[in-house]
């Protein structure tokens, strides 16, 4: 039960740090946006994937 806890914690991490970061190189790396937000939608897709994995071996 903590392990899906901490990777929402790793996860909101992520995501709120590469958001202060992209807002503060936006100026001079616009690419950091590019890299960022799919980075943190491929993470987000895999753990609800591996969450909808976890329930099917529950059931």
């Amino acid at each position: 039960m903590k392990s899906w806890q901490s990777y929402l914690l790793t996860v909101a991490l992520y995501l709120s740090i590469s958001f202060v970061l992209s807002l503060v190189l936006h100026r001079e790396f616009k690419w950091w946006i590019d890299i960022a937000v799919p980075t943190g939608a491929f993470i987000g897709s895999y753990l609800v994937i591996r969450r909808q994995h976890r329930h099917k071996y529950k059931h």
